[in-house]
């Protein structure tokens, strides 16, 4: 039996005669959805990009490749969304801003209509999973850092794109900005050095105020890694080797006790249940290395490389 949501119980749970005094608040977020499976759309190598999906198994840290899902245009730079259902792979490269959907079920592979922004686009969603009558949340994905104030959303039930302009979002491109979120809210780090949130709630960013800030030297194609658990990973990019913990509730950087176990920037940062990945990444080449990174504990190790090179490869996560 598998239940979503909450279950409310007012009278007495015993265990041999003898009465449990238990008080179990459910995190819809961390447990509404178990993501069980990686995937990396394209990637980045000898100045061409990947037209095959990779898979990794996040119980097993295994890698594969998809048999079906066969994207038919080149993706490196790009970003994506994640669904209950399907991924969305948004093309980059700065020359095209054209979408597919790949469906987590069968990883075939279809067009979607195309974006009218973002050349390199960031990207926030709804963190994904249920609410505790058994609803979805997580219904939309947003472009940001679209070289202007313009940024579109992506509702992921009818697959439809709707523009919009806010002043206070990063109006530069993906190349100097990383971008991280929960099921509230989505953030963005730039090379200005201002942090800045988007409540989806209300659709609007705000410039905020980090105390303590971040201390890394920021440069370009740094990556955040979002976890479950109210924090989440942020890179400074262009080859830094450390990283900074992002604490959600209190808006704070925090630095890592543990860094990557290999100088590496433009890293697909692929979210799982209780860890997840920088996959591949780009140090002087296009490389296949790729880091766990255990959300408990913020511990890095080492696993076994991906088989192909992932760098500016398109990140999504699921449960199937």
């Amino acid at each position: 039996m598998k239940v979503y949501g909450r279950i409310n119980y007012t009278g007495t749970m015993k265990y041999q005669g003898t009465a449990l005094n238990l008080e179990y608040i459910a995190d819809d977020y961390r447990h509404g959805l178990t993501l069980t499976k990686g995937y990396i759309g394209g990637g980045y190598i000898s100045n061409a990009g990947w037209t095959v999906v990779t898979t990794i198994q996040n119980a097993t840290d295994a890698w594969g490749t998809s048999a079906n899902a066969s994207l038919g245009t080149a993706h490196r730079y790009g970003q994506a969304f994640s669904s209950h259902i399907n991924g969305y792979i948004l093309y980059g490269d700065g020359s095209y801003r054209i979408n597919k959907r790949m469906s987590f079920g069968s990883e075939t592979v279809s067009d979607i209509a195309n974006r009218s922004y973002g050349n390199y686009p960031c990207v926030v969603q709804h963190g994904v999973g249920y609410n505790p009558d058994g609803t979805f949340y997580g219904t939309k994905g947003y472009t940001l850092a679209n070289d202007s104030s313009n940024y579109e959303k992506f509702a992921f039930q009818s697959e439809t794109w709707t523009t919009a302009s806010d002043g206070n979002i990063y109006t530069g491109n993906q190349t100097y900005c990383q971008s991280w979120f929960d099921k509230d809210y989505g953030w963005s780090l730039a090379n200005d050095g201002v942090t800045r949130r988007y409540t989806f709630s209300s659709e609007t960013w705000a410039t905020r105020s980090p105390s303590p800030n971040y201390t890394q030297t920021l440069s370009y194609w740094g990556k955040g890694l979002s976890t479950k658990d109210a924090k989440s990973y942020v890179h400074g990019g262009g080859l830094v080797y450390a990283f900074m913990k992002f604490m959600h509730l209190t808006e704070s950087y925090v630095t890592n006790p543990y860094s990557q176990t290999l100088d590496n920037d433009e890293q697909p940062t692929v979210m799982g249940q209780s860890h997840g990945y920088f996959a591949g990444g780009y140090n002087g080449v296009q490389n296949a290395h790729t880091d766990r990174v255990e959300s408990n504990t913020d511990s890095v190790i080492k696993i076994l490389d991906a088989p192909r090179a992932l760098s500016a490869g398109a990140p999504m996560w699921s449960g199937y």
